[in-house]
């Protein structure tokens, strides 16, 4: 979460100095996180990604969410170039 601070204000030592010794996340409990989603997608595809996507983003990738209304879909074929 972004914080704002300001040189000027009067608890302004105290919040940098909680900032700066704030705990965070270490490289290797970042290093696992990530082996721990690359192995999901490899054992699971699509279906990973799009519970990760949903887990991490807050976005359904679902396939019935990226369903095209009828019309737009026949539009999109007859204005597609030819090759």
């Amino acid at each position: 979460m972004p914080q704002r601070l300001r040189t000027f204000d009067a608890d302004f030592e105290n919040k940098f100095d909680q900032l700066l010794n704030a705990k965070r996340e270490s490289s290797v409990e970042v290093s696992d996180s990530v082996a721990d989603i690359l192995h999901q997608v490899e054992q699971r595809g699509d279906a990973a990604l799009v519970e990760l996507t949903a887990k991490f983003d807050k976005l359904d990738v679902a396939p019935e969410g990226w369903a095209l209304p009828r019309m737009k879909s026949i539009r999109l074929i007859w204005i597609r170039p030819m090759n």
